[in-house]
């Protein structure tokens, strides 16, 4: 068949067998329908000329030496439901450089009876959003070089109350976001989080900001992660770094990934300066050119924390807001990364996790508060007042609220206090599904009518009430033996 130039497969064939196509020197392009679940070895071996194929999600398996001699194949996508590489499936792919493959766990190779990819360590490996770390730790796949992680599969568009849009991707627990608007605005300030169909989720990290124009950057303390080449900015003769200042809200540095073309950018527009002004160091700029805004306490984390002690780091006075409050960890990371002693001022938001029986004497309360609700990681509210300052009654706090707390935290015996007359700012309960301060019977129907879908526009931490990041039928049960007191 060294004439073959195409060929149509029909769509009810469900197995290549070996060598089908062998030698087809001439064969450029091949769809493999849907439906097919195994390609047997030798399939497409020695077809030279082959520049495109396209592997079906139902494909199971890429046998020994299928594409074996394949030099005309410079990429290639893996289906994820493939969970078995044969021997030598790639070898003689000479021009292969780039391998995407849409499994985000790595397959298990046994390297004493297989190599698929012979030459991986000059392949470029593109792995699903989240799935990074994991490949570039797994035997075999760890070779590959460079391991990118693909962006995710974004689900929505959303459009804030400012009428600025964002692309975001919305997972179990995991809430990935990026600003999608390229205009020619010079400040924002990212949301600590989003709301799509009456469910709110935080931003936990940042993919791409649009905008090349900015001047200031805020980056709220909910983001851990901010993606490869998120920042990015333009670089003018004359005023250097358009970008001047970055504001973090979180006291803990969250990860930074690779930001080569803001890096390059700016060795670009240094030769060039260099060229026109060879003894005018001054022309030239650096990422010490912008003003990394961090928390007071947190200097040294970000003076040592990768890409982030590039900039000229300096610290600033930030309590959070109602709106926009520390969650108990980043409270307590606050405390750890200054002197102990010192008081912090903050909003700091939490689930009570534990509680005294009854108000103290002048009306105070003293309970615990922690991000999940459990008794571990905790942050003490120490003789706190009721909202707007008032007197507690027995009946005014429960475990399980959802609660923001103003006051000032520090370390106190080995115990993270939040006092200085501290004050409680909001309160929800939860399982108060419809939103009437109490939970009743009547807060199971209106949960059963969010999971079924008939009600769109409700809290997701109040109806998550068993804490799993999901609102199922696990929550009805939760929510009744609340009410029940067990």
């Amino acid at each position: 068949c060294t004439n073959l130039k195409s060929i149509y497969l029909p769509s009810d064939i469900t197995r290549i067998l070996n060598m089908a196509f062998q030698n087809c020197s001439s064969l450029r392009l091949i769809e493999i329908p849907d439906g097919v679940t195994l390609v047997y070895d030798y399939a497409f071996n020695g077809c030279s000329s082959l520049t495109s194929i396209h592997l079906p999600s139902s494909l199971r398996m890429v046998s020994a030496h299928m594409l074996d001699g394949c030099s005309s194949l410079t990429w290639i996508t893996i289906p994820a439901g493939v969970t078995y590489y044969g021997n030598e499936a790639f070898a003689g792919c000479s021009n292969l450089t780039q391998v995407t493959v849409k499994r985000s766990e790595p397959v298990t190779i046994d390297t004493e009876w297989n190599d698929p990819f012979p030459t991986r360590s000059s392949i470029k490996l593109i792995v699903p959003a989240h799935s990074g770390d994991a490949y570039r730790t797994a035997d075999y796949w760890k070779e590959f070089q460079p391991i990118e992680e693909a962006e995710p599969e974004w689900t929505g568009i959303y459009t804030d109350e400012n009428g600025d849009q964002y692309q975001y991707e919305i997972g179990y627990s995991a809430q990935l976001y990026r600003y999608a608007d390229n205009s020619s605005r010079t400040t924002f300030t990212m949301p600590s989080n989003i709301t799509v169909d009456g469910a709110t989720y935080p931003v936990t990290a940042i993919y791409r900001l649009g905008s090349s124009y900015l001047q200031t950057l805020t980056i709220p303390a909910s983001v851990t992660e901010v993606k490869d080449n998120a920042i990015s900015c333009l670089v003018v003769e004359g005023t250097g770094l358009t970008l001047k200042d970055i504001y973090m809200r979180g006291s803990e540095p969250p990860t930074a990934g690779d930001f080569h073309d803001l890096v390059n950018h700016i060795k670009a527009f240094n030769m060039q300066m260099e060229m026109q002004y060879p003894d005018d160091p001054s022309k030239q700029v650096s990422l010490k050119d912008i003003t990394l805004h961090v928390p007071s306490g947190s200097l040294a984390a970000y003076q040592a924390a990768d890409f982030w002690k590039e900039f000229t780091v300096e610290e600033y006075d930030w309590t959070g807001t109602p709106d926009d409050p520390f969650t108990v960890a980043q409270a307590r990371a606050l405390v750890n990364t200054s002197n102990p002693a010192t008081s912090h001022e903050v909003y700091v938001k939490g689930i009570v996790s534990r509680k005294y029986e009854s108000p103290n004497s002048n009306g105070t309360y003293t309970y615990w508060i922690s991000d999940d609700g459990n008794q571990t990681d905790e942050l003490n509210v120490y003789a706190g007042f009721n909202i707007g300052g008032t007197a507690f009654t027995d009946n005014d706090l429960a475990v399980g609220d959802i609660v923001v707390v103003y006051g000032y935290i520090r370390l106190l015996s080995d115990t993270y206090v939040c006092g200085g007359e501290s004050t409680l700012i909001s309160r929800i309960k939860r399982g108060d599904t419809n939103g009437d301060g109490l939970v009743t019977i009547a807060d199971v129907t209106a949960l059963v009518n969010i999971i079924l879908g008939k009600t769109t526009t409700y809290d997701a931490t109040v109806a998550d009430v068993n804490g799993d990041h999901s609102v199922t039928i696990a929550d009805v049960t939760a929510l009744v033996n609340i009410i029940l007191g067990k």
